[in-house]
């Protein structure tokens, strides 16, 4: 069981259901939705250190891009050490790779099952223990990898 809550940023009311049910099935019983960067950026702000983890699409139907949001918290040293696994429906090149320097923890390419939301939710549990997950992770991460359906770090 997943002791915290997890944020999922997308536009779309499906998607956001969609991973809900997924990351219910891997056992995550607090799960909050945002479907905008500021919207999203309201919730992580407010609702730190309960958000343990984010998974953010890349296109948003704002102006920002999940990736806007993940520049966002990686610059806010309150929530900078936030876990965020970005997903995407177009996987480029250039998105994995400003994704790995904007230093997202994982790399979700759509469509995924639940048994790639299951291993986000253990890697991230796996790297940093339920009592850590809202400290500091550095030193934990491997480099950004894409294969197959899931990137891990």
């Amino acid at each position: 069981m997943f002791s915290g809550s997890v944020l999922i940023v997308d536009d779309s009311r499906a998607v956001q259901l969609v991973v809900s049910n997924y990351l219910r099935e891997a056992g995550v019983v607090d799960i909050q939705t945002a479907a905008s960067v500021e919207a999203a950026t309201r919730i992580i702000l407010t609702a730190k250190p309960s958000i343990l983890l984010a998974i953010v699409d890349v296109s948003l139907a704002t102006a920002l891009s999940g990736l806007a949001l993940l520049a966002s918290i990686r610059a806010t040293e309150k929530v900078q050490k936030l876990p965020v696994v970005i997903m995407t429906g177009r996987h480029t090149s250039e998105t994995a790779s400003r994704s790995k320097d904007l230093d997202a923890d994982g790399y979700l390419l759509k469509p995924f099952g639940p048994e790639a939301i299951a291993c986000v939710v253990r890697d991230h549990l796996a790297r940093c223990g339920p009592e850590e997950a809202a400290g500091t992770m550095d030193d934990k991460r491997a480099p950004l990898q894409v294969s197959g359906r899931a990137a891990r770090r």
